[in-house]
C-alpha cells in the first residue's frame, strides 16, 4: 500500500472499472485476475494501410508505456461496445465516425490473405473485410 500511495494517480488493479484511465490508456476489458486491456486515448494521426497500421501500432509509445498493438477483431468489437458508441456511456473513448483496422486477417478462401477485418465506429457498428491497401483509422491497445 505504501508503494501504491507513492505513485500519483495510481489505481489498484482490483478496483479498476471500464473507462478508467490506467497503464497509459482507457480500460476496456478487465479479466477475473485483475489484468486486462487498455486502448490508447487517441487514434494514431492520419489513416494507414493495414501493413503500416501493424508497424505503427507496434512502435507506439506514450508516457513510457510500450507493447501496444493493433487489436484483434474481437478486441475492436469489445472497444466499440464498452468505450465506443455502442457503450451505455456513449463513446467515452472519443472514437471518430470512421472505419478502424483490426489485426484479424480475412482469407475468404484465397491462398493469400489480402483483406483484414474493420469495424465502423458510427452510431451503429458495421463490420466488413477491407483490402489491406485501403486506408483506415487506427486505435492501438496494450495489456496491463
Amino acid at each position: 500500500d505504501s508503494l501504491a500511495e507513492s505513485y500519483e494517480g495510481y489505481i489498484a488493479p482490483n478496483i479498476l472499472e471500464i473507462g478508467d484511465l490506467h497503464a497509459g490508456g482507457m480500460v476496456f476489458q478487465i479479466n477475473e485476475n485483475g489484468s486486462g486491456l487498455v486502448a490508447a486515448m487517441e487514434n494514431l494521426d492520419g489513416v494507414y494501410e493495414w501493413g503500416e497500421a501493424v508497424t505503427q501500432a507496434s512502435s507506439y509509445s506514450i508516457e513510457g508505456y510500450t507493447g501496444w498493438h493493433l487489436p484483434s477483431f474481437e478486441e475492436l468489437e469489445l472497444m466499440y461496445n464498452t468505450i465506443g458508441r455502442g457503450a451505455s456511456a456513449d463513446n467515452i473513448g472519443g472514437f471518430s465516425n470512421n472505419w478502424y483496422w483490426s489485426s484479424s486477417e480475412f482469407n475468404g478462401g484465397n491462398v493469400m490473405e489480402t483483406d483484414a477485418w474493420v469495424i465502423h465506429f458510427g452510431n451503429t457498428s458495421r463490420t466488413l473485410n477491407a483490402h489491406k491497401f485501403s486506408s483506415n483509422r487506427v486505435r492501438v491497445i496494450r495489456s496491463f
